[in-house]
């Protein structure tokens, strides 16, 4: 066991007594967990991974292909923090992200581009898909985050988060089991805050996620 595992272990069981976790250690794989923190470079606002049958794979602004069935995003923070996600059916957003390009360009009514209202704990197992709306997946304490549970690492905050069904929120809020899902799925990723009206970006990212039947 690496000298990594054993911090950890000793540390999520000290967040559980804490009240910092929101599950038990056996929900995470820990050699899951050190490569998702990994992923996060010294100068990064967040990093993000899509994980399905133990494989977690980067979201690096390409194409991940997975099978037709539940899967999960994970994001990694370098403290307690929130980023917009935003699941889509429509390439604009990821194209726009992957490209550079300004929110304001990407989107008519980018002052709409705000995280949804939800509830705690990821209690649907869903993500909402919406040309224009994302999520703001967020921790800021055992009692206030918006995953299935968050796992606590040296230098890193482990976010993670279960999709078992698909909202089409634009249309009639149609629900899709991920194998009903009739298309592609485009997520994208930012990291922002506001100073003095104005949207800072710190990071970004995309990836277009296909379902193999």
């Amino acid at each position: 066991m690496s000298p990594w595992i054993r911090r950890t272990r000793t540390l999520v069981l000290v967040a559980a007594a804490l009240g910092l976790t929101t599950v038990g250690l056996s929900a995470w794989d820990l050699e899951l967990a050190e490569r998702a923190r990994l992923l996060l470079g010294t100068e990064d606002s967040f990093a993000a991974a899509i994980v399905q049958d133990g494989r977690l794979v980067p979201v690096r602004n390409g194409e991940i292909r997975l099978r037709a069935a539940g899967f999960a995003i994970v994001i990694v923070t370098p403290e307690p923090a929130g980023l917009l996600v935003n699941a889509s059916a429509s390439p604009d957003l990821y194209r726009g992200i992957r490209a550079g390009r300004p929110l304001v360009e990407i989107l008519d009514e980018p002052d709409m581009f705000m995280g949804m209202a939800e509830y705690y704990f990821n209690e649907e197992r869903s993500l909402y898909v919406s040309d224009v709306y994302p999520h703001y997946l967020f921790f800021s304490s055992a009692d206030e985050h918006r995953y299935d549970f968050v796992h606590i690492a040296p230098g890193a905050v482990i976010g993670y988060r279960t999709v078992e069904q698909l909202v089409d929120i634009d249309s009639d809020a149609t629900r899709y089991p991920v194998a009903g899902w009739p298309g592609p799925l485009y997520l994208s990723f930012v990291s922002s805050y506001f100073d003095q009206g104005r949207r800072v970006e710190l990071q970004r990212a995309a990836a277009l996620l296909r379902f193999d039947g």
